[in-house]
């Protein structure tokens, strides 16, 4: 994570990113679940990708090759 987002309020801005992902992802928005899990992932790569690997909510794209790439980076 970057030094000018490790405010508590900058993460739970940051989390934002990955929850609209995973609510994009439960309602079917599959292009916007990707963009928003991308950037989530853009902010701190190590713990978005790892937690994505696992949350049940993403089951709807797991198999997209968009979200594999973006989980192995």
């Amino acid at each position: 994570m970057s030094t000018l987002c490790r405010s508590s309020r900058c993460r739970k801005i940051n989390r934002i990113w990955y929850n609209k992902a995973c609510c994009y992802a439960l309602q079917g928005n599959f292009e916007q679940a990707i963009e928003a899990l991308a950037q989530a992932i853009n902010v701190n790569p190590d713990a978005y990708r790892e937690m994505a690997k696992t949350d049940s909510n993403f089951d709807s794209i797991r198999e997209d090759k968009r979200f594999q790439a973006l989980i192995q980076e």
